[in-house]
């Protein structure tokens, strides 16, 4: 993988975490031990990108740098190698790695001053394609534009969604965000064609629009996300919904997640 990739990798990773940082006050209520690493980690068909650090003091924010990271990545129970280390906390995949559908993939962080972790294995979802996207105005006196994202869903399988979208108007981003457009599963609709319906500014140059097919463990980290900042909010609620995670001895999660090509909608053209 080259430089550029990594680096836009690093840059989604770091806008994903920015909203679901574990440094948050949710670890002193539920009394967690700062002592334990924090892993946060996703990997796709082309990517694998991990961060590993210390938790946060709830009180003095401060936290214990890790010494000595040796991170290992596992297929099922074989060993693949160490992930190479991009910067003091950022890990990526071991050279040459490329994950084979249905095959479970696991880490073992270990470092000189914090106990050993792992996480739970995670498989790569199957990619769910976008069949066609469609633009219909509001009406001709508001600003925005309805994009209507058309795909199919595989009945009998409990399969997890969420959508991304970039907004571009003179090569500035207008709306930011990785997984911006809620996080769902197919409960509801399964085996069903869907419709899926976002919002876009008229003056935008153009739109990018990404279908995710989530794992699970990656869908009820998200959701816990949701949750915990829903419940924060809620002055009846005691005390915030606790986050998920899938590393056993430590904090944080390690998921997967598959994404459809992506779709360029040039909203110029359509006026």
């Amino acid at each position: 993988m080259n430089i550029l990739k990594h680096l836009v990798t690093v840059a989604i990773i770091s806008l994903l975490l920015v909203s679901c940082e574990f440094s948050k006050e949710w670890n002193y209520d539920y009394n967690v031990d700062i002592n334990k690493l924090v892993v946060h980690g996703f990997f796709s068909v082309d990517t694998l990108i991990v961060e590993i650090k210390g938790l946060k003091h709830p009180l003095t924010k401060q936290s214990i740098e890790p010494k000595g990271i040796v991170a290992e990545l596992y297929e099922d129970n074989l060993l693949v190698g160490c992930l190479q280390k991009l910067n003091d906390s950022t890990f990526t995949e071991p050279i040459g790695f490329l994950p084979v559908p249905h095959k479970g993939y696991w880490l073992k962080v270990k470092c000189d001053n914090f106990p050993e972790v792992s996480t739970m294995k995670e498989k790569l979802p199957d990619m769910t394609q976008i069949n066609n996207i469609t633009i219909d105005t509001l009406n001709e006196n508001q600003s925005k534009l309805i994009i209507s994202v058309n795909f199919n869903d595989v009945k009998g399988v409990t399969n997890f969604y969420s959508l991304t979208v970039y907004e571009y108007f003179k090569g500035e981003v207008l709306v930011k965000g990785f997984f911006n457009q809620g996080i769902t599963s197919d409960n509801t609709f399964d085996g069903n064609t869907q419709n899926w319906q976002v919002e876009a500014y008229k003056w935008s140059d153009s739109v990018e629009l990404y279908l995710h097919q989530l794992s699970p463990y990656f869908y009820r980290f998200l959701k816990s996300i949701d949750d915990f900042d829903n419940s924060a909010s809620d002055p009846f609620v005691a005390r915030p919904a606790q986050v998920f995670t899938n590393v056993v001895n430590g904090y944080g999660f390690f998921g997967a997640f598959s994404t459809s090509q992506k779709k360029v909608v040039y909203i110029k053209n359509k006026r």
